[in-house]
């Protein structure tokens, strides 16, 4: 049982909780934006870790997409510097995360900094199917990238507003958007206690724009 600031009892769910990030590993993340990136995720990790019953880490471009990290081993990020191929990445994740039990839920953390241009032609249709399908059951899936990619996603992705963040394409814009990113877990998590749907609002209380 928990109490609310004015002495309210807040009812609590027992959720199992998942998450999940993808991390763009092409190669306009070289250098510190990625060493960045990679120091968000591990912060990010020991901050919510308690909450979560799983949490993976999922690095992609064009040469590769694999499941790098599942937060029980150490962690070694090889970033493969191709290019940025995200819709083949979404339809390739998100068919596996769809056999996820019903009652349990998911958090899916994306993160690039550019645009797709070596995805295949028909993903993008198919990463939109399955997004809507992710939303349907109650998941989360967020969105943290540059102004474009953002303003894209949220056109062509069905990732609602609420769910996406804006960052400044630059080393400290990463690291903080990482920061922000954390803070929304929190809440997140909290929201799922109470019972409330999660399938949006994950940004609701935070500054749009990192950087």
């Amino acid at each position: 049982m928990r109490w609310s600031d004015d002495g309210v009892v807040i009812p609590q769910v027992h959720t199992k909780l998942h998450k999940v990030v993808i991390l763009d590993g092409s190669g306009s993340m070289r250098g510190a934006k990625y060493n960045n990136a990679e120091l968000g995720v591990k912060q990010d990790y020991e901050a919510c870790k308690k909450e979560f019953a799983e949490s993976l880490l999922v690095e992609f471009s064009n040469y590769n997409t694999s499941v790098l990290y599942n937060f029980t081993t150490p962690l070694k990020f090889k970033p493969s510097y191709g290019g940025t191929a995200l819709y083949d990445t979404i339809v390739q994740v998100f068919t596996t995360l769809l056999n996820t039990p019903g009652d349990e839920k998911i958090l899916v953390q994306i993160f690039t900094d550019g645009e797709d241009l070596h995805s295949m032609l028909q993903s993008k249709g198919q990463a939109k199917k399955l997004i809507e399908q992710f939303n349907s059951k109650g998941w989360t899936v967020t969105f943290v990238g540059t102004k474009e990619d953002v303003e894209d996603i949220q056109m062509n992705l069905s990732v609602d507003a609420t769910n996406t963040l804006v960052h400044d394409n630059t080393a400290k814009g990463v690291k903080m958007s990482f920061e922000t990113y954390t803070e929304a877990t929190r809440s997140y998590t909290k929201d799922v206690a109470r019972g409330i749907d999660v399938t949006n609002n994950f940004f609701k209380d935070i500054n749009k724009t990192n950087g």
